[in-house]
């Protein structure tokens, strides 16, 4: 195990930490992750060692802000403390750092956008990266309560939808590129951001029902998805049953297909670590690290940005779930990625709009990068075999929330492709 590997470990398992990420887990289940982590590092170092030390920094730990949570300066987001039944299937993990091919260097990008000089630990990544959340905001009541969303800019309508566990936040930076050429609305998912937190058990399909509502609400037509982590299959479903109101899709970092097998799901870096989200029902050992521990948020997050966050980045994250009740929906959408057909109402699902979209004529933009999360070699090849009307682009180094780390570019290469609609290429 490299310098790189051991310093992971002890940056995440030193006792301070341990103690903060784990506090009212076994000792037992610490001691189990702990090896998982050390596997997961010495995977890293085998799997793709040269990248990572190029791209991480020997003997760097993952930038985490570790730590409590801050105290928010705003009101905890809306909802009250309830534990509603637990979803009736079983599901998976999210996502994870995946090896793939030999990285290549991103485009250059043009000023303000300059690439920052990274720190030991850190990806590459975008300097003038904004903090700030400079949007109005804006409520519609969908089945009963406030589904809250930003919007800039005028023209025909492109939708950005996030995933778990972030929120509309996620696309402040990328939104002012789009915003001169179309009317772009970002909505929080039921639970998520500033959207309210009804007593539902925030399955995968009743999100699909909220995000069906909110298009029929606002009388969204002519739409282009952009979309992220569980917003791609969330925004797939919806273009697969109503094309007729979608103009284009352009997804990154998401679900578009099940896994017949964990084998299948990423690889065994990190897919031990996302298995023990789903063990045990409320209470159980995935509830304590994603409910009481707010894991996804405090650990996994910053990992999956490749940079440390800064802290009014944090407290933006964490807006949404200061208690542990409001952290159930980051619990259920963490249990639903489809394995081995479970859960069965996800799996039918993105099977039944997979289907759909391999048949679809839409123009289709994928967004990736090295190594990327969700997004394996694997994947973007099964997309250059199956979908039709289909151009990719890839980001440069990455890992999970690409918006994090080259927001600009992404703006930019989704410019260059809207730009092309247009023209009817």
């Amino acid at each position: 195990m490299s310098v790189f590997g051991v310093q992971q470990v002890a940056s995440l398992f030193s006792p301070a930490k341990a103690a903060k990420a784990f506090d009212g887990v076994t000792a037992a289940t610490e001691g189990e992750l702990a090896q998982l982590l050390q596997s997961i590092f010495k995977a890293g170092d085998n799997l793709q060692k040269g990248f990572v030390d190029v791209i991480f920094g020997a003997g760097a730990p993952i930038a985490s802000p570790g730590g409590p949570p801050a105290t928010a300066t705003t009101a905890p987001p809306p909802g009250v403390a309830y534990a509603p039944p637990p979803p009736t299937h079983t599901g998976a993990p999210g996502w994870n750092a995946i090896p793939a091919s030999t990285p290549t260097a991103p485009k250059a990008p043009t000023p303000p956008a300059a690439t920052a000089t990274p720190q030991r630990g850190e990806i590459p990544h975008e300097a003038e990266i904004s903090g700030e959340y400079p949007f109005s905001p804006h409520y519609v009541e969908v089945f009963g309560s406030k589904m809250h969303y930003i919007e800039q800019g005028k023209g025909d309508t492109i939708v950005f939808l996030h995933g778990n566990p972030t929120w509309s936040y996620l696309w402040r930076n990328v939104i002012p590129h789009l915003s001169p050429y179309g009317r772009c609305i970002a909505p929080d998912l039921m639970g998520y951001g500033r959207s309210e937190k009804p007593e539902i058990d925030y399955r995968w399909g009743q999100q699909a029902e909220y995000v069906e509502e909110f298009f029929r609400k606002l009388n969204l037509k002519d739409v282009t998805l952009v979309l992220h982590d569980w917003g791609v299959s969330l925004g797939l479903n919806y273009a697969m049953h109503h094309e007729k109101n979608v103009k284009a899709i352009a997804f990154m970092e998401g679900i578009f297909r099940t896994f017949p097998h964990w084998e299948d799901f990423s690889t065994p870096d990190f897919r031990e670590l996302f298995k023990k989200f789903r063990v045990g029902g409320q209470g159980g050992e995935g509830w304590k690290l994603l409910v009481d521990q707010n894991f996804f948020i405090e650990h996994l997050l910053s990992g999956g940005v490749g940079r440390q966050l800064s802290e009014k980045e944090m407290i933006y994250y964490r807006e949404p779930f200061i208690t542990a009740p409001s952290r159930i929906p980051i619990w259920s959408l963490a249990r639903s990625v489809p394995v081995g057909g479970k859960p069965k109402e996800v799996w039918d699902g993105i099977n039944e709009f997979t289907d759909r979209l391999k048949q679809s004529r839409l123009p289709k933009l994928l967004l990736y990068a090295t190594p990327g999360g969700i997004v394996t070699a694997d994947s973007v090849e099964w997309c250059r075999q199956n979908l039709k009307n289909f151009r990719s682009a890839h980001l440069g180094p990455g890992l999970h929330y690409v918006q994090e780390t080259t927001p600009h570019l992404i703006g930019r290469e989704l410019v260059d492709w809207y730009k092309c609609l247009d023209n009817g290429r």
